[in-house]
């Protein structure tokens, strides 16, 4: 600068550079955390180290200029000097944080994005399981004492929720993981995780308890479940027509809804019946065994029992079919346990020699399928019911009937499986004891016919 450009300074001018210094000295104490700049060069020598080259002259310019604004004024030039540098190390720091928002926006809005994306993959782990295999009602049952990783494995188990980790972590997240609530409940295949938990959480709709007793046909069960108001009237018998499960609903005690689906009610005395009786044929003989010598090849006209075929007739699965209808049998027939062992050997016995096995129990289930769907005792039977021409009749037709005529119990299942040899060949049952009599012969059979029912010859 030339000294008459120096001269023409006003003192103003000289006074606003030394506020320009001070102010200068502020800034950089607040933008250089490590450094304290004094405002007398004697106060902090050291802090000269710490400032960055291009910095140090300008800071050490506008400490003298603070600290002596006369010496300043005789200098004019400095004072312009420090104002322009003052300028241009804040128009560098603007640049420098100018760069560093650049960068937090970038580091941010990557975060963001791959929170929305963790978000939108978590948000899929709970959505319908039911979009692509179609929605289905299940019947799903929270047992009293079932934690929540229990209950939450039994959910993937039955495919109601694609995946245990995220449904667990929103239980916990919600606070609803120690509030899942036991009960029987008719969950979607459609429903999200978030309403399946909101279910388990709210309780199940009101249950019913359905005892099934021993024996009882598809038709005593129809009835038993449409006058406690879990199906309607007929439904289960319409769903026996189209896939036949008498003999297979297993005799238990239940807990089912109001306005039951007929396929969920179905599916749960299969599943029972499987449970409780794989143990009981898996093992024996009759697997294994030559051809079950009982299974009539008739169909059942109006029914949807099966047609046997030759192969079908030797099958394992045939002869544990024969075994299923013979324990209907006995079931409905005879009280005690060790005599429906001798009975399941006295009706092999007959079948094998082509004798006709003649049990009344199949005279009933006969009566019953016609009068359906009115209810009336079978007993006392006339001699016109054991006319009636029906494959089911084994008074008239040799061999088995075509399918059981009731659901068996675990004992009658036992007894068929495990039958007793015996010399008898013939059975009744007195009216008064309910103990079975067994008998040799015809003859015999004849002579207690009299003595215990009162009656000659049918």
């Amino acid at each position: 600068m030339q000294s008459g450009e120096s001269d023409r300074l006003s003192p103003h001018l000289k006074i606003r550079s030394s506020r320009v210094a001070r102010d200068f000295l502020v800034s950089a104490r607040r933008d250089e955390e490590a450094v304290v700049y004094p405002l007398r060069p004697s106060h902090n020598e050291a802090g000269r180290e710490n400032l960055s080259n291009p910095m140090r002259d300008t800071v050490n310019l506008a400490r003298h200029i603070v600290a002596s604004p006369r010496s300043a004024s005789s200098n004019p030039s400095s004072s312009l000097l420090v104002s322009r540098k003052i300028h241009q190390y804040r128009g560098r720091r603007y640049f420098e944080m100018g760069a560093i928002d650049v960068k937090k926006i970038v580091v941010g809005g990557s975060i963001c994005v791959i929170a929305i994306m963790l978000a939108g993959f978590f948000l899929h782990l709970l959505s319908p399981v039911g979009r692509e295999s179609g929605e289905r009602q299940i019947s799903f049952e929270v047992k009293p004492g079932d934690g929540y990783k229990d209950i939450i494995s039994n959910l993937g188990s039955k495919g109601l929720i694609r995946s245990r980790s995220a449904f667990t972590l929103l239980s916990l997240v919600t606070g609803s993981a120690m509030n899942l609530k036991p009960g029987l409940y008719s969950l979607k295949s459609g429903m999200t995780s978030g309403e399946i938990l909101s279910k388990l959480v709210s309780g199940s709709r009101t249950e019913i308890s359905v005892t099934v007793v021993e024996g009882y046909s598809v038709y005593d069960i129809d009835r038993l479940l449409s006058s406690l108001g879990v199906l309607k009237a007929g439904e289960l018998v319409e769903a026996n027509k189209k896939n036949f499960f008498e003999g297979r609903l297993f005799p238990d005690t239940y807990r089912f809804f109001k306005d039951s689906d007929v396929d969920q009610v179905v599916g749960k005395f299969l599943d029972t019946f499987a449970s409780k009786t794989d143990q009981i044929f898996a093992g024996n003989d009759i697997n294994s065994t030559s051809s079950p010598s009982g299974l009539n090849p008739r169909a059942v006209q109006g029914t949807s029992a099966p047609s046997f075929s030759e192969e079908l007739l030797n099958s394992p699965q045939a002869r544990r079919d024969e075994r299923l209808i013979l324990a209907s049998l006995i079931e409905k027939e005879i009280p005690d346990f060790e005599d429906r062992k001798i009975v399941a050997g006295i009706l092999l016995k007959r079948v094998k020699a082509g004798i006709p096995i003649q049990v009344d129990a199949t005279i009933c289930y006969v009566k019953e399928v016609a009068i359906y769907p009115r209810d009336a005792s079978c007993y006392p039977l006339s001699a016109l019911d054991f006319k009636i021409e029906s494959p089911y009749n084994t008074y008239l037709h040799a061999g088995f009937p075509p399918t059981p005529i009731g659901n068996p119990g675990i004992s009658a299942l036992v007894a068929a499986i495990h039958p007793k040899s015996s010399p008898y060949w013939y059975y009744l049952s007195d009216p008064v004891t309910h103990k079975t009599i067994f008998s040799r012969d015809l003859e015999e059979q004849e002579g207690n016919r009299v003595k215990y029912l009162g009656n000659k010859k049918r």
